[in-house]
């Protein structure tokens, strides 16, 4: 039994949540460059296992410190996509910088 998945990355720029370009070549899928203004990246990535169950993990990486994380945050919400409420890892690592889930996470 396997599993599949997808993962969209999203950016949190001082102008708020920006989603990653994504193009595909004959080669495989090709991620646009990041933007230099990214205060952090959250990765969601879903799994669906043997097309029964789906689970959503977020891997984080930061670019800024807690404070100019959390200023973006309390400006722009700490969900940038729908999944980011359910995913595994995303309201732990908020909580781990001590970083306040502006607007309730659904």
């Amino acid at each position: 039994m396997g599993s599949a998945g997808r993962t969209v990355e999203y950016h949190l720029l001082p102008t708020g949540w920006s989603v990653a370009p994504m193009e595909f070549d004959p080669l495989g899928w090709i991620m646009d460059e990041a933007p230099a203004d990214r205060l952090l990246t959250v990765a969601f990535r879903e799994n669906v296992f043997s097309g029964f169950s789906a689970r959503t993990s977020a891997q984080v990486e930061v670019f800024a410190d807690n404070a100019a994380i959390g200023l973006a945050i309390a400006r722009f919400g700490c969900e940038p996509c729908p999944e980011s409420a359910s995913a595994i890892g995303w309201a732990e690592w908020l909580r781990r910088a001590d970083i306040p889930a502006h607007g309730a996470m659904h």
